[in-house]
């Protein structure tokens, strides 16, 4: 929702003109003006309205007292005077007069003669609206008008605009909360399906809905408008960051008596997203296709958390803010408070003082409270803002990024440091304070920056046995039989597996009739005295029954039994059924009892806090669990790009990139591997660099059960001085935003 409600900034000490040059001046106030008077309790505001500029500004009383004033005989200080006696403390002093001058001739709604004064005020109002017009322009955020689409809402009113009464809030009511039901009932579906957001595929859909999400938004208070009386006069869209921003202008409902409907209208759109999120929420938690699931994910989420985080947050000047003050009965919180930040950071630094604001001590610490808020989320949302533009498109992003940063930021600090070197002709910087100000902020700076940084220190982990016990196939042959299941504890001989070998066991029965057809022979020739061909047979005899015994205990290996007790591992050992094994390939896997670790893989630049560590307790937090404190025994000064299971990949959804590796390592030959995905081809991808494998021992029953479950292994470690954490973050992230630079 655009709003060009605009109230009287001008208390600002830039906008401070000399009491005695305007002493003499007329004002004319414009007889086209329309004043409302808007009952709000102790706030009472007058609502002006400029039909010829379709805009609508709101005063004070203490304002609307002094502008009724200006009549075009009246001089200014004439007019200060009977203002001062009719309202007493309440009046405005001699420097708000001269602001709320300022901001009447700069947006038309007074004039006054030709003069010295005049002149500089003309001037003003002409600088003020060049800037509007560049504003406008401008590659941060120009504005496409559509036209007026209040024709097109006020036909749609009638079979929409009953949303906007007690029937359809109720409605909303029950739609609301269903969708909290249906949340809090899948919860544990929300983690996989937040997963979905950040897939590159996903990032266009979700912009998709995003923007329909808003034009639903801002169709919401034209019609929430419309429904009470008001128009909608414009309509079009703002390209924020290249980002696109419908708006409409619904200004006229704050000429609503009603604050209650004022407030609605405000909060029409915010309403209007939450209802269509939860019924995405409905969807949501009962649909079984992915594809709606993760459609229906984008619509809660735009229009839910970032609604929250931008419409409804009133730190910013959009619907949020405005409900705020309405509700407040503070119709220029912000002013307000921007000018009381302003003001005392401008008597710190320069010793130029301020008007006392108005209002009761409690009122001034919340206003000053908004303001400083206000202040640290506009900066923290630019930084951000600026960030992103320049993450998502390097030339484009990055010509933006630093337009953006000298409009926001290189800009504003240049015209303070202009004023503090040559100050204006209306007032001069009281410089040795300033040098004290910087002086003190340096300190307490130097002071955070030097002071310890303890971080956290982590690392990606797995639990499993160390070492694993690859069980292999020590003959060829189909499967016949699996003995065993998943998780069950075998002691040393048991049977494990059966495979079948037909033409082995047809060979061996052969040998076995060859061989007693061979000694019958031997005894023959034995028993007639043949001495020569008794030889001759012996030998015959002892080569087949070699061969034959080779055979048999080729044909006892069939039956795969267990060397050493341990728990049966994998979830699919019934899938081997009925398969040909070749020698020396791996059946099975089976973790010594007792031996249950945890394996962390350390990145280099954590690698000195862990191997510091070393003997000392960590925590350990493995997903869906309770986090468990652990031992670290040792660190694999070793570092290697192979990863213990394909869970910790990125492919796989876990937290460390990897690469296709196509000549993946041979299996070791022993028998024993520490890798537990050897079997899944888990060796045919590794991590882009290399990791170092810290052992963690952890009670055996603190792990019943988590056989393969990922998490994290962490403490808090001294990282250096604040400042010391500071510089090697942004070295990282401009290092690896220069290894990502696109070439050719």
């Amino acid at each position: 929702m655009q709003s060009s409600l605009e109230t009287p900034e001008s208390y600002t000490p830039e906008a401070q003109h000399s009491c005695v040059e305007l002493s003499g001046v007329v004002l004319t106030l414009r007889d086209d003006l329309r004043f409302t008077l808007q009952h709000d309790g102790a706030a009472d505001t007058n609502l002006i309205e400029d039909h010829a500029r379709t805009k609508f500004y709101r005063v004070g009383i203490a304002e609307f007292a002094f502008i009724s004033l200006l009549d075009g005989h009246v001089t200014i200080a004439e007019a200060h005077g009977l203002a001062a006696s009719a309202l007493g403390a309440q009046a405005l002093n001699d420097q708000e007069t001269a602001g709320l001058c300022r901001w009447l001739v700069e947006n038309q709604l007074a004039s006054t003669p030709a003069s010295l004064t005049s002149c500089r005020m003309a001037e003003a109002a002409g600088q003020h609206r060049f800037q509007k017009r560049l504003a406008s322009l401008s590659l941060i955020s120009p504005k496409l008008p559509f036209g007026n689409p209040d024709r097109a809402i006020g036909a749609i009113s009638p079979l929409l605009g009953w949303w906007f009464s007690p029937l359809g809030f109720a409605i909303w009511m029950i739609v609301i909360g269903g969708g909290l039901v249906s949340v809090f009932a899948a919860a544990d579906r929300i983690n996989p399906s937040a997963e979905t957001v950040i897939a590159r595929n996903n990032w266009i859909w979700l912009g998709t809905t995003w923007f329909l999400l808003k034009l639903v938004h801002e169709l919401a208070h034209g019609l929430a408008c419309k429904r009470f009386g008001g128009s909608v006069r414009e309509c079009g869209i703002v390209l924020f960051m290249l980002i696109p921003l419908p708006y409409v202008d619904v200004t006229s409902a704050w000429q609503f008596r009603a604050r209650s409907r004022r407030i609605l209208t405000s909060a029409a759109g915010v309403m209007a997203e939450l209802m269509i999120a939860a019924i995405a929420a409905i969807l949501w938690s009962r649909s079984t296709s992915p594809l709606v699931v993760q459609h229906a994910f984008n619509v809660m989420l735009s229009g839910s958390l970032i609604t929250w985080m931008f419409n409804a947050n009133p730190l910013m000047r959009f619907d949020g803010y405005y409900i705020l003050t309405d509700w407040l009965k503070m119709p220029n919180l912000a002013t307000h408070a921007s000018q009381m930040v302003r003001g005392a950071v401008r008597k710190f630094f320069l010793g130029i003082e301020s008007p006392a604001s108005h209002g009761n001590l409690r009122s001034r610490w919340f206003v000053a409270g908004y303001g400083v808020a206000a202040i640290a989320w506009r900066v923290v949302m630019c930084t951000a803002l600026i960030v992103g533009a320049e993450q998502m498109l390097w030339g484009a992003g990055i010509a933006m990024a630093l337009i953006a940063a000298t409009l926001w930021f290189i800009l504003p600090i240049a015209r303070t440091l202009h004023f503090i070197v040559w100050g204006n002709p209306t007032s001069q910087p009281n410089r040795r304070q300033f040098c004290k100000a910087i002086a003190i902020v340096s300190l307490l700076a130097a002071g955070i920056l030097l002071s310890p940084w303890y971080g956290q220190t982590t690392a990606p982990a797995i639990v499993g046995y160390d070492p694993l016990i690859q069980v292999r196939a020590p003959t060829m042959g189909f499967v016949k039989r699996v003995a065993v299941r998943s998780g069950q504890q075998v002691h040393a001989g048991d049977v494990l597996l059966e495979l079948e070998n037909q033409p082995l066991q047809m060979k061996t029965a052969e040998l076995a009739a060859q061989v007693q057809r061979s000694r019958t022979r031997a005894r023959i020739y034995a028993a007639s005295h043949q001495a020569a061909a008794y030889d001759v047979e012996q030998q015959q005899l002892a080569a087949i029954e070699s061969e034959w015994n080779d055979r048999r205990g080729m044909l006892s290996n069939l039956i795969i039994r267990a060397t050493k007790p341990g728990i049966v591992i994998g979830d699919t050992l019934e899938s081997v059924l009925g398969t040909y094994v070749a020698p020396g390939e791996s059946l099975m896997t089976l973790g010594p009892q007792g031996q249950c670790r945890i394996r962390a893989l350390v990145p280099q630049r954590e690698l000195e806090y862990f191997v510091a560590r070393v003997g000392q307790t960590v925590r350990v937090q493995m997903h869906g669990s309770p986090g468990i404190v652990g031992r670290l025994e040792s660190v694999d000064p070793r570092g290697d790009t192979r990863l213990p299971h394909a869970a910790l990949s990125a492919t796989a959804g876990g937290p460390i990139a990897t690469h296709a590796n196509r000549q993946p390592d041979s299996e070791p030959t022993d028998g024993i591997t520490a890798t537990a995905g050897e079997a899944s081809g888990d060796a045919t991808f590794e991590a882009t660099e290399p990791y170092f494998t810290a052992t963690i021992r952890v009670d055996d029953d603190a792990l019943a059960g988590k056989i393969g479950a990922t998490g994290w292994v962490g403490f808090r470690s001294h990282r250096g001085s604040v400042g010391v954490v500071l510089w090697e973050t942004l070295h990282n992230w401009i290092t690896s935003r220069q290894r990502h630079v696109p070439t050719g």
